[in-house]
């Protein structure tokens, strides 16, 4: 019976940071980027990329089968915020959507889309991941 205990409190550190992880669905066109701001998540234990894709109709069919708690949309600058943000909303009811802009008409296509949080590619890594748990907490407590 000791021994069984010692294992499950070596095993519990494992098995705490899969409970709380924070499942995330990156949708970008651009597949270096999309790939880099993975890449950047999964440096940070609580977060876990199920998946990438491109945004878009195809993004959103990527979407579904990942059912994230929080995704992740980077639109380029010129193309229409709110249609990318209407079909990801429909898609999943319940995640929270952090947007990721480079320029200021980025950010005012996702504040006028209702985008629950905004960073900027100024910002930390730090500001990119509390962006991130506050939309997943307020998720949580809707």
């Amino acid at each position: 019976t000791v021994r069984h205990c010692i294992s499950l409190k070596f095993l519990l550190p494992y098995l705490s940071k899969n409970v709380m992880s924070i499942a995330i669905h990156v949708a970008c066109d651009n597949e270096i980027f999309r790939k880099s701001i993975a890449a950047l998540l999964e440096c940070n234990e609580k977060l876990e990329v199920r998946r990438t894709s491109p945004q878009g109709s195809r993004g959103v069919e990527e979407v579904r089968k990942t059912d994230p708690d929080v995704l992740v949309l980077a639109v380029p600058p010129k193309e229409d915020i709110a249609t990318h943000a209407t079909w990801y909303r429909e898609t999943l009811p319940n995640a929270g959507i952090v947007g990721f802009c480079f320029v200021p008409e980025q950010a005012k296509g996702y504040r006028k889309a209702n985008i629950d949080e905004i960073v900027y590619s100024h910002h930390t890594s730090a500001d990119f991941f509390d962006a991130i748990k506050r939309v997943d907490d307020a998720r949580n407590n809707s």
